[in-house]
């Protein structure tokens, strides 16, 4: 019964509270039929306005043709004309009025060509009073004409009226209805809202009864409520110390992934996001660099139109092995930057991973190796070259040696038989043989940077101009050579013998290159050449050098030809030893070149391509100021002969073995050691006996380098005779300021070491000291 009660005025006071809940709907739906009617009914005076109005204008521009038509004042046509132009616009606007009504719609489509056909006609009407003057009046068949289509135009408009007469009506009755609607739904629910508060009241009286209970049990309600409101308070505070410390973690993750993202942005490496097929979803600025594309020309696209054409499938293959879980190490591809072209990179693709360990995409991470791989190539290339001139200049010096022998045993020979010898040609035909032996080892020496160079000033331009004739003997006569020589060009200092080498073998190069029996030209170039930090270690086409260049002044030698070129290949092996593209049995060539080259720290540079042609060019460095002449020999009186003891120091026996006989021959008396340290002991036992030392430069234990100061210390008037094969200003730039006498290179004479000899004991000693110690010889 109890819970009857409680149900019963429930239910009055939720009838009570729907009423005005009801009322409030069914005001606000009458109240949007209201507003929708009312905007009907506006909608359709606006289209009656927008009809009057483009009729109007039409009728006034027909009005205004009359008046020109009767009066020929200009200012009906302007007039005319203003209110033609508006036509377009009133029209536009109705069209947009009626586009829900199919109706209209046909009646614009209907009203829109006559109205173009009157403002053609009124147009045309204007045009022909411009051109043809007051004189050029209106037939009255074209006022006719013109009414009608007025007459016609108006006819669409009434139907247009009309339509719009009938829908003002029908909306009207409509408004009427919904009137008298929503006055007998008010009525009905004010009346059924008074029956509710009398069931209300009367339910009221029975429910103050149970309301002290209510109110008892709620007290004790809001005690337990009270009980649990503490407990939430306590579990609030936890849990919002939970949620501070979990905010605190969520700071830290958030600054850390706005430093990752600043990373990725910064890093230098094209850093690409994508998805597992492969559509890109991110591109930093690095990326940006790399490939030239800006973010919003390549989000959305797929990451394999980076890759080449013969590579497409590269990124899916990878993509599709990424997915399947596999892990990939970086690799070296190919990629396309904007415009097509190719860039090496060194590619890592990595998989992303979502919270649940998942893989939801793949990081494409690319550096630039084109640089990278230029340079070491060219290392490569350098280094090569260093070891073929290290392994020339090896067997060069070993070659020398072994010519000591035969061309001192030679000479000394041919100076021993009688004049009338047969021996004497064959004697003539080795020391030719010799010397043809000696000048190709030179080539080896100049290609390995250490030949023999007498330096001197030379003009480039004049040198090159004076060695043409010898070439022009040499190359085809289809063959033509072009001189464009700069006068204000630096002087080099250089050894002549070796530059006319150099500019013969690339003239000649350049000859050879052009096809037999075909025309073409071979352009030699000389000029001044600056050369500044920024383009310090720059090269083109394949280069050599002693090191980079340094920032300065420079002669260029630039000889160009119009020959068949050189593919890649081939300009990368030009500068080997004995490598040739015609018949075999060249010789050393450009290799010879790039020692001449190297030796007067200068630099070749050399561009090329199958089909166009090749360009060698040569910078030596500029000397402005003048510089000191080449070391030359003293000239010595012809008698060789000499008395006193000569310690010769060399490594090779054969060497040592003709010291000895050429100079005994002479007159001397010769001790012999095999490396520095034993000459050095030698030396320390007869020190005031020995009148001169013929040391090499280069030998095991101890060499000629370190034993020149050790001899010095024991007497520092010993005079020292240098032996090498290398350059004599090599030599003498090494040995400054240790007291070396003189130098003689290798290969030489027997007669050639005894002037040598012969010299430095006649500037160093007088000869009666000479012949006292010559006598105590063991």
């Amino acid at each position: 019964m109890t819970a009857q009660l409680f149900r019963r005025p429930r239910l009055a006071f939720l009838w009570i509270a729907l009423v005005p809940v009801a009322l409030t709907i069914i005001g606000f739906w009458v109240g949007r039929q209201f507003e929708d009617e009312i905007s009907w009914i506006s909608h359709t005076y606006a289209v009656r306005t927008a009809i009057r109005e483009t009729v109007l204008l039409a009728w006034n521009a027909e009005r205004d043709l009359r008046n020109y038509v009767l009066t020929g004042q200009d200012l009906y046509l302007r007039n005319m004309e203003a209110d033609m132009n508006q036509e377009p616009k009133h029209l536009e606007e109705l069209r947009r009025l009626t586009a829900d009504n199919p109706i209209q719609q046909r009646n614009v489509a209907r009203f829109k060509p006559l109205l173009d056909t009157k403002i053609a006609e009124l147009r045309r009407i204007v045009n022909l009073r411009n051109t043809g003057g007051v004189s050029a009046a209106l037939s009255p068949a074209e006022v006719d004409r013109s009414q009608r289509l007025v007459e016609e135009i108006r006819g669409v408009t009434r139907d247009m009226m009309e339509e719009e007469e009938r829908l003002l009506l029908g909306r009207t009755r409509l408004e009427s209805r919904l009137g008298w609607r929503a006055a007998t739904v008010f009525a009905s629910a004010i009346f059924v809202t008074l029956l509710l508060l009398f069931w209300a009241g009367r339910l009221a009286k029975r429910y103050a009864g149970q309301r002290d209970l209510a109110e008892l049990a709620l007290q004790q309600k809001v005690a337990e409520i009270e009980t649990l409101n503490r407990q939430l308070e306590l579990s609030v505070a936890e849990r919002t110390a939970e949620l501070e410390e979990s905010n605190q973690k969520l700071a830290g993750a958030y600054v850390a992934s706005r430093l990752l993202a600043c990373i990725v942005e910064s890093s230098d490496d094209a850093i690409i996001g994508s998805s597992l097929d492969g559509i890109i979803q991110t591109w930093n600025s690095g990326a940006e660099r790399l490939y030239g594309y800006k973010p919003e020309e390549v989000l959305g696209h797929n990451v394999s139109e980076l890759a080449p054409p013969d590579r497409l499938h590269e990124e899916s293959d990878i993509l599709e092995r990424l997915s399947s879980g596999e892990r990939l190490e970086s690799f070296d591809a190919v990629r396309l930057c904007k415009g097509g072209k190719p860039v090496e990179v060194s590619l890592t693709i990595s998989p992303i991973h979502d919270e649940a360990g998942q893989i939801t995409g793949a990081s494409h991470v690319a550096r630039d190796t084109t640089e990278q791989k230029r340079q070491a190539d060219m290392m490569r290339q350098t280094q090569k070259l260093e070891s073929l001139g290290v392994l020339a200049g090896g067997i060069a010096h070993d070659f020398n040696n072994l010519l000591v022998g035969i061309l001192g045993n030679a000479s000394l020979a041919l100076e021993q038989i009688p004049s009338d010898s047969s021996a004497r040609m064959s004697i003539n035909e080795v020391l030719k043989a010799s010397d043809r032996a000696a000048a190709l080892t030179r080539q080896m020496l100049a290609y390995s940077g250490r030949g023999r160079f007498i330096l001197e000033r030379i003009d480039l331009s004049t040198y090159v101009q004076e060695t043409i004739p010898l070439i022009k003997a040499a190359i085809p006569r289809t063959v033509e050579l072009r001189l464009d020589l700069d006068e204000d060009i630096p002087a080099i200092e250089a050894d002549a013998a070796q530059v006319q080498q150099l500019v013969m073998n690339l003239v000649i190069n350049g000859a050879e290159a052009i096809p037999d029996g075909k025309p073409g030209t071979v352009i030699i170039a000389t000029r001044r050449q600056t050369i500044d930090v920024s383009h310090v270690g720059a090269q083109v086409g394949a280069a050599a050098g002693t090191g980079q260049l340094k920032p300065g002044s420079y002669a260029l030698l630039e000889v160009s030809d119009t020959g068949s070129g050189m593919d890649e290949a081939t300009r990368t092996r030009i500068f080997d030893p004995f490598f040739t593209t015609k018949f075999t049995g060249r010789g050393l060539g450009l290799a010879a070149v790039l020692g001449i080259v190297r030796g007067h720290s200068g630099s070749i540079q050399v561009s090329s391509a199958s089909g166009h042609g090749t360009v060698f060019r040569v910078l030596f460095p500029a000397k402005e100021d003048a510089i000191a002449g080449p070391l030359r020999n003293q000239q010595v009186t012809r008698d060789l002969t000499g008395r006193g003891v000569i310690l010769v120091i060399d490594d090779e026996e054969i060497v040592r073995r003709m010291a000895r006989q050429a100079l005994e021959h002479y007159g001397y008396s010769v001790l012999l050691a095999e490396d520095g340290e034993r000459g050095l002991e030698v030396f320390r036992q007869k020190p005031d006996r020995i009148q001169c030392v013929v040391l090499d430069l280069t030998m095991p234990v101890m060499s000629g380098e370190q034993a020149l100061p050790r001899l010095k210390s024991v007497r520092a008037d010993i005079p020292v005779i240098l032996s090498s094969g290398f350059s004599e200003a090599e030599a003498v730039e090494r040995f400054q300021g240790m007291g070396l006498e003189e130098f003689i290179q290798k290969p030489y004479k027997a007669a050639t070491l005894a002037e040598k000899v012969r010299d430095v004991i006649a500037r160093a000693n007088p000869p009666r000291r000479a012949d006292s110690q010559a006598g105590h010889v063991a």
